[in-house]
């Protein structure tokens, strides 16, 4: 499977689409270590939606692959926010959206003032920053593939599998409703409601192809990727950190008497998008923040401010590593990595067409411009 630092803004970008139902209260499903879902609670706590909205923690090892998440969102990606007739993936789209829809103070009073484009200025620069690049940045190489890489393509092969078997039984049991219904014709009648559910599991067994072939593909690229191409990409996610940093410091010093936030006196989604990425500084490589905000006592100032927001500790404490730890354990991570490493755990073996859709799929990524 693909290391973490080489499925690089795998999903991040996100996409909106019409929902089957329509959701009166906000939802949120989040993974807390990502930087995206970290960046689109807070968001959510900011904006309008937060006094009515639900917040959802799902593991990403195994459950975003059931068939229930898949259906939500087939990229099998967080942060996902379903609202209204909506269904919204990927943290800036998330936070437009919510811009858009719910605005809270912050983010309101910016619409009608001059701020208002360096608010999109800075989330694009901060949208363009990779936490898992950034923990790697002191190798001379990509990582390798990890258990626990091994065990999303295996939990993404058997969700395949399933539906294959799924879809397999259900063209069964319309050949049997068919032929009692019409007389042995079974041309002439067709189940509709068996129709359907066979469609669907035709569109869950696509998506599971499609992100299987996905994460061999980049797995595929990783190990084709030089040193030199591997410190090229770590120095570029360093430039966009440096990037990030450069604008925080300048909004902080162009703001006036009693704004103590990035765009003024109110917290915005800029500062939903800044304050992740000084606490995945602060967990990933801690003395690389002391550093930075040494050079810059600006945000040091302002880092000591918004850690000490109740809204800020609430999320802080949340997206931390230990906070996911209950959700892994209830499902047993550690066991099942452990059956991974000793091979307990296997992927199945796909009927061949479904192995040649999935390569087919992968040569289609290979001749996408990269």
């Amino acid at each position: 499977a693909t290391p973490a630092a080489v499925r690089h803004r795998q999903g991040d970008r996100g996409i909106v689409r019409n929902a089957t139902e329509f959701r009166r209260n906000p939802r949120l499903w989040l993974f807390p270590p990502s930087l995206g879902s970290a960046k689109a609670h807070l968001c959510l706590r900011l904006s309008a939606a937060w006094p009515f909205a639900e917040v959802r923690v799902i593991d990403m090892f195994s459950e975003c692959y059931y068939p229930s998440f898949c259906r939500l969102n087939p990229d099998m990606t967080v942060p996902v926010l379903e609202a209204e007739d909506k269904v919204v993936t990927g943290a800036r789209l998330i936070a437009d959206f919510l811009q858009e829809r719910y605005a809270g103070d912050g983010d309101g009073r910016l619409a009608l003032s001059s701020k208002g484009p360096a608010l999109e200025r800075f989330k694009a620069l901060a949208d363009a920053w990779d936490e898992e690049l950034y923990a790697f940045s002191g190798s001379r190489r990509p990582p390798p593939s990890r258990p626990t890489d091994r065990l999303r393509l295996i939990r993404l092969r058997q969700q395949c599998m399933t539906t294959v078997e799924d879809e397999a039984s259900s063209d069964e049991e319309v050949s049997e409703d068919e032929l009692s219904a019409v007389g042995g014709a079974p041309h002439e009648l067709p189940a509709i409601g068996a129709k359907h559910g066979s469609c669907e599991l035709q569109e869950l067994r696509e998506a599971y192809i499609r992100k299987i072939a996905d994460l061999q593909h980049l797995e595929e690229v990783a190990c084709q990727r030089t040193e030199e191409e591997w410190r090229t990409t770590l120095q570029q996610n360093r430039r966009a950190l440096n990037y990030v940093w450069r604008a925080a410091v300048e909004l902080l010093r162009s703001n006036g008497p009693g704004d103590t936030f990035l765009l003024g006196r109110d917290l915005t989604s800029a500062d939903a998008f800044f304050v992740p990425i000084l606490r995945q500084m602060q967990v990933l490589r801690p003395g690389d923040l002391r550093r930075y905000l040494k050079a810059h006592p600006v945000v040091l100032t302002y880092w000591t401010r918004v850690q000490r927001l109740e809204e800020m500790q609430v999320v802080l404490r949340s997206h931390s590593r230990g906070f996911a730890q209950p959700s892994l354990l209830n499902n047993f991570l550690p066991c099942q990595l452990l059956g991974v490493r000793c091979g307990c755990i296997v992927a199945p073996e796909l009927p061949e067409e479904v192995e040649e859709r999935i390569r087919n799929v992968q040569a289609e990524l290979r001749a996408a411009p990269s």
